[in-house]
């Protein structure tokens, strides 16, 4: 039961990570998700309600940057590269690349501005080469210098 709902919930705050600021719209579905993966696990409903509506006051506005880890970076996707070995991740057959199974991010080569750094090898303005999933317009990355 606690395997699955830290897979649901890890998955649900995972949505958030391109987002840079939270919004209310944004909060209000991941909240939704939340809520129903609590109910799921059998946690109790005024408690479900009161962590909620706990997390909603707190979270609006604030900047997804603070979940930064030291050495972690938050770029903004300025360029993906799309190349055609791609279309060999997708399919079931034979491939010299190992198969993206449905769900998963497709890994792409991508070109970002860094916004937000605690690696001291990159600062905020810099443009950075590096690899990131196919997701959002901002992904936090530990990229090497």
């Amino acid at each position: 039961m606690f395997d699955s709902l830290t897979e649901r919930l890890t998955s649900t705050l995972r949505n958030l990570r391109g987002a840079g600021r939270l919004t209310e719209e944004n909060i209000k579905d991941t909240m939704r998700e939340v809520r129903m993966a609590l109910l799921e696990a059998d946690v109790a409903l005024p408690v479900v309600r009161e962590f909620v509506d706990h997390v909603r006051e707190r979270a609006v506005g604030q900047e997804v940057t603070q979940s930064l880890t030291p050495g972690q970076v938050l770029v903004k996707n300025l360029y993906l590269s799309l190349d055609p070995y791609m279309r060999g991740r997708m399919n079931e057959g034979a491939s010299y690349a190992e198969n993206v199974k449905i769900g998963q991010v497709m890994v792409c080569a991508t070109v970002g501005e860094v916004l937000e750094s605690k690696n001291p090898a990159f600062k905020a303005g810099l443009n950075t080469q590096y690899s990131s999933g196919l997701t959002a317009p901002c992904t936090t990355v530990s990229p090497r210098p």
